[in-house]
């Protein structure tokens, strides 16, 4: 039990990254940011993760 609770910590960690990441190549990469190779492999990363985030958030706040 310790050990997966140990592995969900470490994967959210890792999510994390990848979102601080994203968050950052979306501020320095600007309007071109979609043909950044980065960019997509950090948004393809995350994507589990803002489902998962959507899903749980109250239907009344908005995706953008």
């Amino acid at each position: 039990m310790y050990q997966l609770v140990v592995l969900l910590k470490a994967l959210n960690e890792v999510a994390l990254i990848f979102l601080l990441g994203q968050g950052l190549l979306y501020v320095l990469a600007g309007a071109k940011r979609e043909q950044n190779f980065v960019y997509g492999l950090f948004k393809t990363i995350t994507a589990p993760v803002m489902k998962f985030a959507r899903w749980i958030a109250p239907r009344f706040i908005v995706d953008q």
